[in-house]
């Protein structure tokens, strides 16, 4: 999936709500920083609250942010992880 031609929408629909990776579920998270958009895939609080591979995505913009975490996620194959 080439990633540089999708528009914010487009982007945003590619992602998964959720990420299941051995019968663990990460859900799709995003928060507005003062200076930065941030993404990330964390388990629930109660199921300890952990990140996907312990690491997010951030971008000025929310484009930017949604490419970064979308390019990863196809680097390593984890959108196809779909619940």
């Amino acid at each position: 999936m080439k990633t540089e031609n999708l528009n914010t929408d487009e982007l945003f629909e590619a992602l998964p709500n959720f990420i299941n990776v051995e019968g663990e579920l990460y859900h799709f998270s995003l928060i507005k920083g003062s200076k930065r958009i941030i993404i990330d895939y964390t388990m629930n609080k109660s199921e300890g609250g952990k990140s996907l591979c312990q690491t997010y995505w951030s971008g000025k913009t929310i484009k930017e942010a949604l490419k970064n975490c979308l390019d990863w996620l196809i680097k390593f194959d984890y959108n196809n992880k779909k619940s």
